[in-house]
């Protein structure tokens, strides 16, 4: 018994630090709680016969210079009593060749697995190793150590496996794996969609436009890269939802030449994992939009954001002060808007720079004022005086300007040809 006690307290120090800070080499998953399972059919276990400390919620692996270290957490604040014959086991597929992995339910795809095991008859406990050959499963002798410990305040059940390197001769550099637990024939297969990778973790993906909590209107694009510049990502599916449940499809992208890192604005040209949105017609409120990405070895990874659709943004409209009306001291600032639930309203008021080196043209070009070539500056002011009207509403100077120059857009081509004339002499 003390040696047992030993190797219990020496482990239950590394567990600890493994989950709170993995190695670079490194993979874990999460698993919902209450799913608990008949283990050899697959069928749901009904919510009386739970028991939590076979409930699977999360799973870690590190590879470190000498061993594998696994932790196996469960949803049980501790352990207690054992009547029943308990196993804890971690399932692997040592080569990654599924040539020679077992064909059966519920150790299908693996081909070597580890047990702590607690036996009822016996009332001993050990960690047991077991390979997979043509006639079954054979028990080998194994150095491998385990541990358990219980957390607070999280009140979670921790099962810790250290498998020596040596044991494993046909390990490559990628080991899919994953955790069975049963007792009584009641237990959990986690994670849920199968085998997860050490050595390929799964996507990471982030939705980087629109901004998490922003509103949106009307089409909209939706950007997300993989967070650590995968290059195994085949698809990512683009969802919305009211209130989380149900999921409604905006797209699939199945381009993957992207992992570009964020643009400020979405454009399908730069970022393979991409979708438009069109939320013309939709009901005005938040809404939840989801990323999935999935890699070729059909791992998952999630991100997910909200969003205010407003489908009929404010539209402004600013009446006073005219444009280009000389102001100075007080003065007021007059704007219309058809928008009706409308919230608050900024009013910002900054200096612009237009002259021509600046690169700021002004939008209706009726005075010299902004034009800093000769040419153009000439022609703003004929234009001036051509549109002048007096105060009987006689256009005193009209047919001042020659036709040719009577259009804005021919001063603001006169002024770029002669602002690059400048700047290359």
């Amino acid at each position: 018994m003390k040696k047992l006690v030993c190797v219990i307290v020496a482990v239950v120090l590394v567990a600890i630090a493994g989950i709170g800070s993995a190695t670079a080499d490194t993979s874990s998953f999460t698993d919902p709680t209450n799913d608990l399972i008949y283990i050899y059919t697959g069928d749901p276990a009904p919510p009386a016969s739970y028991i939590g400390y076979v409930d699977v919620v999360r799973g870690e692996a590190n590879k470190t210079g000498s061993s594998l270290e696994f932790f196996v957490v469960t949803n049980s604040s501790g352990l207690p009593s054992l009547s029943n014959s308990t196993f804890w086991s971690v399932l692997l597929d040592e080569d990654d060749d599924p040539v020679d992995n077992c064909p059966d339910y519920p150790t299908a795809d693996v081909d070597t697995m580890y047990s702590v095991i607690y036996d009822s008859v016996k009332k001993d406990w050990n960690i047991e190793r077991a390979t997979y050959e043509i006639w079954g499963w054979d028990v080998k002798p194994t150095s491998a150590t385990w541990g358990m410990t219980s957390t607070w305040p999280d009140g979670e059940l921790i099962v810790h496996f250290s498998i020596p390197l040596t044991e494993l001769d046909e390990l490559g550099d990628m080991l899919p794996w994953k955790v069975k637990t049963e007792t009584e024939f009641i237990g959990d297969l986690a994670p849920d969609v199968g085998l997860i990778y050490l050595g390929d973790p799964p996507p990471e993906p982030w939705i980087y436009h629109p901004d998490n909590g922003s509103w949106i209107s009307n089409v909209t694009g939706i950007g997300a890269i993989e967070m650590n510049n995968a290059g195994d990502i085949v698809s990512t599916v683009f969802e919305y939802s009211s209130d989380g449940a149900p999921w409604h499809s905006i797209s699939i992208d199945y381009d993957g030449r992207a992992n570009t890192w964020p643009h400020e604005v979405y454009n399908a040209s730069w970022d393979g994992w991409g979708a438009v949105w069109n939320t013309t017609g939709m009901p005005e409120g938040w809404y939840y939009i989801r990323a999935t990405m999935t890699d070729n070895r059909s791992q998952t990874g999630q991100s997910q954001i909200m969003v205010y659709v407003d489908p009929t943004p404010p539209t402004l409209t600013i009446v006073q002060p005219a444009f280009d009306q000389v102001v100075s001291s007080t003065f007021r600032i007059n704007v219309t808007t058809e928008d009706e639930d409308l919230n608050s309203m900024i009013f910002s008021v900054f200096r612009m720079d237009t002259s021509w080196y600046a690169g700021v043209e002004k939008n209706v070009p009726h005075t010299p004022q902004g034009y800093g070539c000769g040419p153009a500056a000439a022609a703003a002011s004929l234009l001036w005086l051509n549109n002048y009207t007096n105060a009987s509403g006689i256009k005193i100077f009209d047919d001042l300007v020659p036709p040719e120059l009577e259009e804005p857009e021919n001063l603001t081509e006169k002024c770029t040809k002669c602002s690059r004339r400048r700047t290359t002499s």
